[in-house]
């Protein structure tokens, strides 16, 4: 591949201090580099006055980075290989944006540049304290009067010192104005304090009164907010008795409520059996009742004795003993069963009472009400009568 001076990819910097430029040769880097390396080489020269080389001076650290610039551009135009330039422009435009942009350099091209080399050539000195003074904070070009305003301040300096007698009358009048100055700025700095003491102690006050004010709501809502939570704290309590309490006394209403559905329960089984017992009697009645006629033994005109029909009516009169049987267990467990209803009706009464405290419930009633829930229960029955035997009708139907 043939040598080219054009770089590799153009190289932008925008010079905070000076202005944009485009680099897009090498020969444009390397004369950038050799002019600021020249001028400020010939800046060191002049400012230097018997001292070593000082890499945290100004002017010996912009000839240091200036000559960085020249030396990667140089090696840039010494690589003719591609390769080998590519891997020098990273190094290369390093090098010359930390010339560019770097706070601890000036440009000598640039405006506070120009006003450090111009005034090099009257004063070494002073421009080399200029320099020091503007390194780390460029000069943009609407500051460029204070650098020119310096370096004529410098300028007079020495000229005072050459001629004091020509500038006595001069420093006494600024003395006397500057006093002036200074009184007036005095009091106003005076007035201006006691405003701000006055203000700050409104300030203060005001602070003091909001927190004592705030002070004072925050113990109102925490001593509302502590009777709140011991209210309700009293009334879960409350309610907590009152639940258990309730428990207890609905004990009995339910262990009555559940006596009462057995009984009916009991009541509709026997009333179950006793239709069921007399619809297989009529049954059986209607369907063998000829047959059981038949069967029974007749005298010679064919009429029917009673001893036959003794017979036949003892079966009948067991069946209808053991269906009085069920009518009875009926009859008891339905007499049960209203008993129960009837006891919890009081029970029921009996809590309404007790939970009512404009009720005047007194020990007297309370007892009278436990009697009467707690009597003994008076439906036990009577025993029923046995089956008449067939001696028993015998004798009936003799006595007929």
């Amino acid at each position: 591949m043939a040598y080219t001076n054009l770089l590799l990819e153009p190289i932008v910097i925008d010079f905070p201090n000076y202005r944009k430029q485009t680099f897009k040769t090498i020969e444009q880097i390397l004369d950038f580099g050799q002019s600021e390396l020249d001028a400020w080489e010939a800046f060191q020269t002049k400012t230097n006055v018997s001292r070593p080389v000082n890499s945290t001076n100004p002017a010996d650290l912009l000839v240091n980075s200036a000559r960085e610039v020249c030396k990667r551009a140089q090696q840039y135009i010494d690589s003719r290989a591609a390769d080998r330039q590519n891997s020098i422009y990273p190094r290369l435009n390093l090098a010359l944006n930390a010339y560019a942009k770097d706070d601890q350099l000036v440009m000598a091209a640039s405006a506070s540049g120009k006003i450090v080399l111009s005034l090099v050539d009257k004063n070494p000195a002073a421009a080399s304290v200029l320099l020091s003074s503007i390194v780390g904070q460029t000069i943009p070009f609407n500051h460029v009067v204070d650098a020119l305003a310096f370096s004529q301040a410098v300028h007079h300096a020495e000229q005072a010192w050459e001629k004091p007698e020509s500038y006595a009358a001069a420093h006494k009048s600024m003395m006397r104005e500057i006093n002036n100055e200074w009184e007036e700025l005095a009091e106003s700095v005076q007035l201006n304090i006691q405003a701000r003491v006055i203000r700050a102690e409104q300030a203060t006050n005001t602070a003091t009164k909001q927190a004592k004010a705030r002070d004072r709501h925050f113990r109102n809502a925490f001593k509302a907010i502590r009777n709140k939570y011991d209210a309700a704290v009293e009334n879960l309590t409350n309610l907590e008795i009152t639940y258990h309490k309730k428990l207890q006394l609905e004990a009995p209403a339910a262990y009555w409520e559940e006596r009462k559905k057995n009984h009916l329960l009991a009541s509709r089984i026997a009333a179950g059996v006793f239709l069921i017992g007399i619809g297989l009697t009529l049954w059986y009645v209607i369907t063998h009742g000829t047959d059981l006629i038949g069967i029974l033994p007749k005298d010679k005109a064919g009429n029917i004795g009673l001893g036959a029909i003794a017979i036949l009516t003892i079966p009948a009169a067991g069946v209808a003993w053991a269906l009085r049987v069920f009518t009875r267990l009926f009859s008891h467990h339905m007499s049960m069963a209203a008993d129960a209803a009837q006891r919890q009706t009081m029970v029921t009464t009996y809590l309404a009472l007790a939970n009512d405290p404009n009720a005047n419930l007194g020990p007297d009633e309370r007892i009278l009400i436990l009697n009467a829930l707690f009597r003994p229960s008076e439906n036990h029955g009577k025993a029923d009568a046995p089956p008449p035997n067939l001696l028993e009708i015998a004798k009936a139907v003799k006595a007929k």
